[in-house]
């Protein structure tokens, strides 16, 4: 699913819902519409990953994206040297 834009998360959203969507890549102005939003309204259990582009996420939308998404395998670099913050949880890293 390639989006042209992101003036309508609720409906971003909703397609990975309906498409069974299984990475989203995002800027961080993207993370930080979709940290306020109540994401427990879609079924995004069919993310695996999240990654970011652009420009390094700051520590504070890593921590508080990691509760909220249920991705089995979420990387998010945090720092523009490239280093990531593997959400996965201990047992399911493999």
């Amino acid at each position: 699913m390639l989006e042209r834009g992101f003036a309508y998360p609720a409906a971003a959203l909703q397609r990975i819902v309906d498409e069974r969507v299984t990475g989203l890549p995002g800027v961080p102005t993207i993370f930080a519409v979709l940290l306020k939003m109540d994401l427990g309204a879609y079924d995004l259990s069919s993310l695996r990953y999240i990654t970011n582009t652009a420009a390094a996420l700051p520590p504070s939308h890593v921590l508080a994206a990691a509760p909220r998404v249920p991705a089995r395998r979420a990387l998010l670099d945090v720092r523009a040297d490239g280093d990531q913050a593997d959400l996965l949880p201990a047992a399911d890293r493999g």
